[in-house]
């Protein structure tokens, strides 16, 4: 779903960009530490859309909240989507990003003009196991609901751009773009 977004953006003529939670952390974890920070938020801070895939997956480093603030307050500034997926409620991202304060921050700009959208209901990757008479094992677990986070972004007049839309840091896709918004039904 997540992706999907991303790609409707691009459809749309904006950019996009798609990055596992770890990779992001890990990365501004890193230039942090280097004294890059500032360098290092670009490449996150500036696509029309972000797609940050799996929050609280895999344990984060102790600045987890910290560098994380630094991008969804960036992008809460300047009106920029993002959308995050995770299995984990909101209530436990404190835990997870290893401070509560920090948490409740980005959550605040997240939540402000966003919405979170329950998934319920198996693995999309699983979906085929019954159809190939194969039955999921004990060590599957799906007791929590996917929460994607979206926060859409007003008409900003941009000119043309190019497309990064990006796995893992890595670009799938490269043409010349023209920033639009979302389409965004009022609930």
């Amino acid at each position: 779903m997540a992706i999907a977004v991303a790609y409707k953006a691009i459809q749309h003529g904006s950019d996009a960009r798609f990055v596992t939670a770890a990779h992001l952390i890990d990365e501004l974890s890193s230039a942090s530490q280097k004294g890059r920070l500032v360098e290092a938020l670009v490449p996150y801070t500036h696509p029309g859309v972000l797609v940050v895939d799996e929050v609280g997956y895999l344990s984060c480093g102790p600045d987890a909240a910290n560098v994380l603030f630094q991008v969804v307050n960036e992008r809460h500034l300047h009106r920029r989507p993002m959308v995050f997926t995770t299995n984990k409620a909101v209530e436990e991202w404190g835990r997870v990003l290893h401070d509560p304060d920090l948490a409740e921050a980005i959550l605040d700009r997240v939540l402000e003009r966003g919405r979170i959208l329950p998934f319920k209901g198996p693995s999309y990757r699983t979906r085929n196991m019954a159809s190939h008479g194969r039955e999921l094992s004990g060590t599957y677990s799906f007791g929590r609901a996917l929460e994607p986070i979206w926060v859409p972004s007003p008409h900003v007049d941009r000119p043309p751009l190019n497309l990064d839309l990006t796995h893992h840091g890595q670009a799938v896709g490269r043409r010349p773009t023209t920033a639009a918004s979302i389409p965004v039904q009022p609930s």
